[in-house]
């Protein structure tokens, strides 16, 4: 793959080549190429093709859906490595699904298997991102009541980034319902933490009380700020969104 230098940036193709830009770079590649779309339809030797285009389908809409859910956590963490981090996850997950054949199988399926269950219980963004490890203090949920909460929360474990002074948190609960591709988020209100206050208790609920149809997944959104004249403006340092509980 070559890239383009100079001093005119090109989109498009010209003379068999294609121009284009991925992630703020210029590249270049032969034009043309990839798959015959007849052949794709109705060739036996295609059938793979055929069977993971349509699970790579499936798994497309479930992470719109389930993207659009968490707008409130993901304003601020666009790109092409968010879309192809969620989207891996829920092909995972896809994978784990027992029942179904080949090109049919579901993430909803997948779910119902513990490691299936687990990849989404595990997932953050940023990778590795977790909201434990960035705040140095374990939060529990209670499904049932939706409640999140850390009993002693020790505000010197925080590694806050340079030029903070205050870390946000911002918790909710969303009902998927994978089947027909649904959902719909149930937040709390943003909880600040100053550098400077002294330790205590957490405890989350969302604002309204959740209640829908699907699986139900808790979240938790963490963001800096630094205070300049009584003003909180967001960092970029160490933003990220994890999920907490899992209950389907």
């Amino acid at each position: 793959m070559a890239r383009v230098t100079g001093l005119f940036k090109i989109t498009g193709t010209i003379g068999g080549m294609n121009f284009y830009l991925d992630g703020g770079e210029n590249l270049v590649r032969d034009a043309g190429g990839g798959f015959n779309g007849d052949a794709i339809r109705t060739k036996d030797s295609m059938v793979r093709v055929r069977e993971n285009a349509s699970e790579f389908g499936h798994c497309a809409s479930v992470k719109r859906v389930f993207m659009n859910a968490l707008h409130p956590y993901l304003s601020k963490l666009k790109g092409r490595k968010l879309h192809s981090a969620m989207t891996s996850l829920f092909v995972q997950i896809k994978n784990f699904d027992p029942v179904s054949k080949r090109g049919e199988r579901r993430v909803s399926q997948g779910l119902t298997t513990p490691d299936g269950h687990n990849l989404l219980l595990t997932y953050s963004y940023p990778e590795r991102f977790t909201v434990d490890q960035v705040l140095g203090n374990r939060f529990s949920v209670d499904m049932t009541t939706h409640s999140c909460s850390c009993t002693d929360f020790d505000v010197s474990k925080i590694a806050f980034p340079e030029y903070a002074t205050h870390v946000s948190l911002l918790y909710g609960v969303v009902f998927m319902d994978f089947e027909v591709l649904e959902a719909k988020a149930f937040l709390a209100a943003d909880y600040y933490i100053a550098k400077n206050d002294v330790n205590h208790s957490i405890t989350l609920n969302p604002v309204a009380a959740p209640i829908g149809t699907g699986v139900r997944i808790a979240v938790m959104g963490v963001r800096f700020y630094q205070e300049v004249n009584g003003v909180l403006t967001q960092l970029e340092a160490k933003r990220g969104v994890a999920v907490l509980g899992v209950d389907v």
